[in-house]
């Protein structure tokens, strides 16, 4: 299983900057993943983080995955890519909260 949640991090990963902070967590029976970064749009608060964004695929659905053969795993992996694509397009990082506090989670659960 941890292999397969380091290849969805991977696969997720392209859809982000190369400065993006990207945390898997390991101790979850989930997928969870959780992307931030660095704000560049507010020149007074240049520490400023994204909003978190929190993706989550079930246990259940990674299970699946380890029993697909080989061109069903290259659908599930292109139909995640845009999935993330296509949420990525809509995500709005911004958010009010001053840098001093912990920005906002969204949370994307993975339905496919």
């Amino acid at each position: 299983m941890k292999h397969i949640k380091e290849h969805f991090k991977n696969l997720i990963s392209l859809h982000f900057t190369k400065d993006s902070e990207i945390h898997l967590h390991e101790h979850v029976e989930n997928f969870c993943l959780d992307i931030s970064w660095k704000l560049i749009n507010n020149p007074n608060h240049q520490n400023k983080k994204s909003k978190k964004l929190r993706i989550i695929i079930s246990k259940e659905r990674v299970e699946d995955y380890s029993y697909l053969d080989q061109e069903d795993k290259q659908l599930f992996d292109k139909k995640l890519s845009n999935y993330i694509k296509t949420k990525a397009i809509s995500f709005d990082p911004n958010h009010d909260r001053p840098s001093s506090q912990a920005p906002p989670i969204e949370t994307w659960h993975l339905i496919m």
